[in-house]
């Protein structure tokens, strides 16, 4: 800056009347023009990603990924309380400033000349940052003292004063802020802006355990980030065909730390927000992960969890047998799942059964202390008034050996298709109770290793005194290690089998071992113990 002084004495008389015959400040003209000018303050992040050439697990299931986001300072003003400081999860910014110059007293030459205004704006919807400016047609003295200041959170001001002889200058400065911009606003409007997915994907490096595939906002540093995520399976060429099974998971929240709760961190708490996300196991179905959709102006991690879904099946593979009550000719119908010679079990997950067992389990305490995904099969549905597990018993019934059986002993056409309680088919109908078949309380190893107890303790219906179908069985699911276990005891009778995300893990077929209904007495005289990778 460049000023000189000019001197007006009593006896040359003054240069302008105005000044009052002080030693006045001729300020030097400014050289900048005013401008109104706008910048984009920041552009879209696509990521750059990597070309998946080679799958990371040949011999297993990948999880492929796009993912586009916002990476971006907040836009707007911080108020001045909190400048120079760690800002609050929650930060309102202002999306305008004004700063102001003027004298507050004191001879200048010309009077009028120090006064300006420069109004910086954000533009979010384009986001652009634009400047006007108006005045500044001159120049204030450098080497100003500071004599007086305040702030308010939305308003600073200064008075500073120059001096030289008897001449005193002083001049104030404003900044003001001012159309409110808060962190809700700013995800709200990110959401808009987001930019298209790109054509290709890319590859999460663990495709098995928690992935982190989402991030919304993170006021850390006075920065936000938002982004949303699309994600598909794909198996490994080398992968064996009886792998590929269908896959479960489910999208956990994780919240963002509270930097005011010192003793307390939110971001080992963990949410369920979806329902099981079900993948059939071959299709290339394209699965949307959008954090303002699931958790609405909420910071914090989102991932994908793997859920482990657990079968548990006993059926007749014969296509009747006979009481297990001596002196009685009845014959039961079976479950018909026999083929080959010699005749053995066929084996299904979906097949028919005398009981079964299902549910899903969440290997992760955080998210779930119970360990199993609540709702997934509706109300009541193990006659226990539970929503996260499923208990089937199949319905039981006894017919007339004398006019149901055709030359090769299996029940003919006429039995089959005899709806009638009565002669001369069916004798009687009935089924078992859904709570013959349940789960212990859970038992967790650590927050990511769960052991379940299934039991099962069910008898024919029909006939009083009869022995059970009984088997305990201990499932541990270990995503520390993605292993699994199991471990337990069961009948000899009838077929057994268990499976782990679709794969059969265990199997027991009385044909083979040429066990029959007698073996439902006790004891449970087989012995489980098995173990594997989860896949």
């Amino acid at each position: 800056m460049a000023y000189r002084v000019r001197t007006c004495g009593d006896l040359i008389g003054c240069w302008n009347e105005d000044y009052n015959c002080q030693d006045c400040f001729v300020l030097s003209e400014s050289s900048a023009e005013n401008e109104n000018e706008c910048t984009v303050f920041f552009d879209n992040d696509l990521e750059e990603l990597e070309p998946v050439d080679e799958l990371i697990d040949p011999d297993g299931l990948n999880i492929l990924y796009q993912r586009v986001s916002f990476s971006i300072p907040c836009p707007g003003f911080t108020p001045f309380f909190v400048q120079g400081s760690e800002p609050p999860e929650e930060v309102t910014t202002y999306l305008k400033e004004t700063y102001t110059r003027s004298k507050v007293s004191g001879c200048t030459d010309p009077t009028d000349g120090l006064f300006g205004r420069t109004t910086t704006t954000y533009a979010v919807a384009s986001r652009e940052r634009c400047v006007a400016e108006e005045g500044w047609t001159h120049y204030a003295p450098g080497n100003t003292d500071l004599v007086n200041s305040d702030q308010e959170p939305l308003h600073a001001w200064s008075i500073r004063e120059f001096e030289d002889g008897d001449n005193t200058v002083s001049f104030r400065y404003d900044i003001e802020l001012s159309d409110a911009y808060s962190t809700d606003d700013f995800i709200r409007d990110a959401s808009d802006m987001m930019p298209d997915f790109q054509a290709g994907f890319s590859q999460v490096s663990d495709s098995v355990s928690a992935v982190a595939v989402g991030l919304t906002t993170d006021t850390s540093e006075d920065w936000i980030s938002y982004s949303k995520v699309r994600f598909k399976f794909e198996w490994g060429g080398d992968a064996d065909e009886s792998e590929k099974t269908p896959r479960s998971y489910l999208i956990v929240f994780h919240p963002k730390d509270d930097p005011d709760t010192e003793n307390v961190d939110e971001s080992e708490e963990a949410e369920i927000l979806s329902g099981v996300i079900e993948w059939d196991g071959s299709s290339s179905t394209v699965f949307d992960l959008d954090p303002e959709a699931l958790k609405p102006d909420t910071e914090g991690l989102f991932s994908l969890l793997a859920v482990d879904t657990v079968t548990i099946s006993t059926f007749i593979p014969q296509n009747n047998v006979e009481s297990p009550i001596p002196f009685n000719d009845t014959r039961f119908s079976g479950d018909n799942r026999i083929s080959g010679s010699p005749p053995r079990a066929t084996w299904s997950e979906n097949g028919s059964h005398r009981t079964q067992q299902k549910f899903h389990v969440i290997a992760y305490q955080p998210a779930d202390a119970n360990g199993l995904v609540d709702g997934a099969f509706g109300v009541n549905a193990d006659g226990r008034g539970n929503s996260d597990r499923f208990v089937h018993i199949g319905t039981t019934k006894s017919y007339d050996p004398s006019s149901s059986l055709d030359s090769s002993g299996n029940l003919n056409q006429q039995a089959l298709a005899d709806t009638i309680v009565g002669a001369p088919h069916m004798i009687a109908i009935d089924t078992a109770p859904q709570t013959d078949a349940w789960i212990e309380s859970p038992n967790w190893i650590s927050d990511r290793s769960i052991e379940l107890t299934c039991k099962l303790d069910s008898a024919n219906p029909l006939v009083s005194g009869a022995p059970s179908i009984n088997y305990t069985l201990k499932v541990t699911i270990d995503r520390n290690n993605n292993t699994y276990t199991l471990e337990g005891t069961h009948d000899g009778f009838p077929a057994y089998e268990v499976y782990i995300n679709g794969s059969r893990v265990y199997e027991h077929d009385p044909l083979e071992t040429g066990e029959g209904i007698g073996s439902l007495f006790p004891p449970e005289e087989h012995d489980v113990d098995e173990s594997g990778n989860l896949l």
